[in-house]
């Protein structure tokens, strides 16, 4: 039997970020991130990578990413 490393494939999906608006308010876009599937079960794994890529996006949508 392999182990859970074994068995992980490498997928891209899409995960909502929540973005605050200056008045309370919120809104949810879509970004695509890699992860990790499990076949034998479906479960999503994400790394830094895709955590780091979710952030990126809520700050350029917040207006507070700096220009590079």
């Amino acid at each position: 039997m392999k182990s859970i490393e074994e068995r992980l494939v490498n997928v891209e999906v899409e995960e909502p970020v929540t973005i605050p608006n200056a008045d309370g308010s919120t809104r949810t876009i879509m970004v695509k991130v890699p992860a990790l599937r499990d076949p034998e079960d479906g479960e999503i794994y994400l790394g830094s990578d895709a955590i780091a890529l979710m952030d990126k996006a809520k700050a350029r949508h917040m207006g507070v990413l700096a220009p590079q």
